[in-house]
C-alpha cells in the first residue's frame, strides 16, 4: 500500500489560439479540450474506457505512459491569463502547448487535488484551497501563507479574486467535493450515506418477512441483510474515528464535512450532498488516512455539447461484496450506485453518470489513495469559452 502520494506531471499535443480572450468561467465542469492520463496505473482497460467515452464528446484522450506515477492532477497549473505555471522540472514539457506562456518556479506547487479554481454567483474567481496547503510540510512551497485571504502569490499564480480556505476532511478536497458549475457542488455527507444504507436494510428486512417471497430468494436476503448491517457497523465506527482523529498528522484541528459546507454556503455556493464516499481508516508514518471501499466526489467533469453536466466517477466493488447482484437491485430499487443517481437528480440525469472499472480502479482508489480526478489532467476547450 502506498502511504503517500507522490506527484508527475505529464503532457500532451493540444494547440491553443487567442488565449488571452478567455472568458474564464472556472475549472469546474465545462467543456473539454482534452483528458491526459499518465499511464491510469497502467491499466489498459481503463483508458480504453475513457477514450471510448472522450470520443463519444469529441475529447481527446491523451494518455502519457510515462511510467508508473499516475498522478496527472498535480505539479503544473493553467490559470486563467493562459499561463501554465510549474516546476522547471516540468513545465518545460509544455513547450508544444502554442499561445500560452510556460513560467517556471523554483519550487514545488501545491498539489493539483487540493484546489479548484471555481466561479462564484457574482462572477469573481474563487480559489477553494485546502487548509493543507497552508501548512509547512517540510517541502518548500512557493506559495505557503498562512493567512486566510488572497495574497499576493495566490494573486499572482491563480489570477483570483477571492481565497476560500477549505477544512481539510481528506489528504486531498478533490475526495470529498466537485464542483459542477452553475454554482453548484457536490459535498459527499457520510450521514446521508448512513441513511442510504439504512433504507437497503429496511428494503431486505421486509423482503425477508414477506413469507410469500420465494424460500430461496428470502434466504439470499438475508444473508444480504447480515452482511449490509456488519458493514454498516463498522463503517459508524470508521465515521467515529475519522472524526476524532483525521489531521493527516498537521496541526489543523480536525475538520467535518458539515464545517466545509457552512463555508461554501457563506461563500454563496449551492451544496449538494452526495452519499460519495465509504472508507476505513489507517494510519500510516504518523498520518491518518481514509482509504476509500466507494468514492465518487474524484471525478472528471465536463458539459457535452449539449451543455449537460456529464461526470465520470469510480466504480466500487460493494454491490459485488454484500452480494447485491443485478435481480436484487431491482427488488430493492437501489443499491450502492443507484443511491448516487437518485442523490443528484435534478442536477445530471442518469445516462450522464458513467462509473469506471478499468481492470482494477477500485482497487487503487482503496490502497493507493487517488481516483479518476487524481489520475487524470482535464484540459478546457478554450476556444469554445473566446
Amino acid at each position: 500500500m502506498f502511504c503517500f502520494r507522490m506527484n508527475m506531471q505529464i503532457n500532451s499535443s493540444i494547440n491553443y489560439n487567442k488565449i488571452k480572450s478567455i472568458n474564464f468561467k472556472g475549472f469546474e465542469a465545462r467543456k473539454l479540450k482534452a483528458i491526459v492520463t499518465n499511464g491510469c496505473y497502467g491499466d489498459d482497460v481503463l483508458i480504453d474506457e475513457l477514450k471510448a467515452i472522450a470520443n463519444q464528446n469529441g475529447i481527446m484522450l491523451r494518455d502519457m505512459n510515462r511510467g508508473s506515477i499516475p498522478w496527472s492532477q498535480d505539479f503544473v497549473l493553467v490559470n486563467s491569463d493562459g499561463e501554465v505555471i510549474g516546476n522547471d522540472n516540468y513545465v518545460g514539457r509544455f513547450s508544444w502547448l502554442k499561445g500560452l506562456n510556460l513560467r517556471k518556479i523554483n519550487s514545488n506547487f501545491i498539489d493539483g487535488g487540493n484546489y479548484f479554481q471555481v466561479r462564484n454567483k457574482k462572477g469573481e474567481r474563487v480559489l477553494l484551497s485546502g487548509a493543507f496547503n497552508f501548512i509547512d510540510d517540510g517541502r518548500k512551497k512557493e506559495i505557503y501563507k498562512k493567512n486566510n485571504y488572497p495574497q499576493a502569490q495566490y494573486k499572482d499564480f491563480f489570477k483570483c479574486d477571492r481565497l476560500v480556505k477549505i477544512p481539510q476532511v481528506d489528504f486531498h478536497i478533490d475526495l470529498f467535493l466537485t464542483p459542477i458549475g452553475d454554482n453548484k457542488i457536490l459535498l459527499c455527507d457520510d450521514n446521508l450515506t448512513v441513511k442510504y444504507m439504512e433504507e437497503m436494510i429496511k428494503k431486505a428486512k421486509d423482503f425477508v418477512n414477506d413469507k410469500e417471497n420465494s424460500a430461496i430468494l428470502r434466504l439470499e436476503f438475508q444473508e444480504l441483510l447480515t452482511r449490509l448491517e456488519g458493514f454498516l457497523q463498522q463503517f459508524k465506527i470508521n465515521m467515529q474515528i475519522a472524526a476524532n482523529n483525521f489531521n493527516n498528522g498537521s496541526a489543523e484541528p480536525v475538520a467535518s464535512l458539515s464545517d466545509v459546507e457552512n463555508i461554501l454556503k457563506d461563500e454563496g455556493f449551492e451544496v449538494i450532498k452526495i452519499p460519495g464516499r465509504i472508507y476505513s481508516c489507517e494510519y500510516c508514518s504518523g498520518r491518518h488516512f481514509l482509504s476509500h471501499d466507494l468514492n465518487y466526489a474524484n471525478a472528471i467533469t465536463f458539459k457535452n455539447k449539449d451543455n449537460e453536466v456529464v461526470i465520470l466517477t469510480n466504480k466500487s466493488k460493494l454491490n459485488e461484496q454484500m452480494g447485491i447482484t443485478p435481480e436484487i437491485s431491482e427488488i430493492l430499487g437501489l443499491d450502492f450506485e443507484k443511491m448516487f443517481i437518485d442523490s443528484v437528480k435534478g442536477h445530471i440525469k442518469p445516462e450522464n453518470i458513467y462509473f469506471l472499472e478499468g481492470s482494477r480502479l477500485p482497487e487503487e482508489l482503496k490502497y493507493s489513495h487517488g481516483g479518476l480526478h487524481c489520475i487524470s489532467l482535464e484540459v478546457p476547450d478554450f476556444s469554445s469559452e473566446i
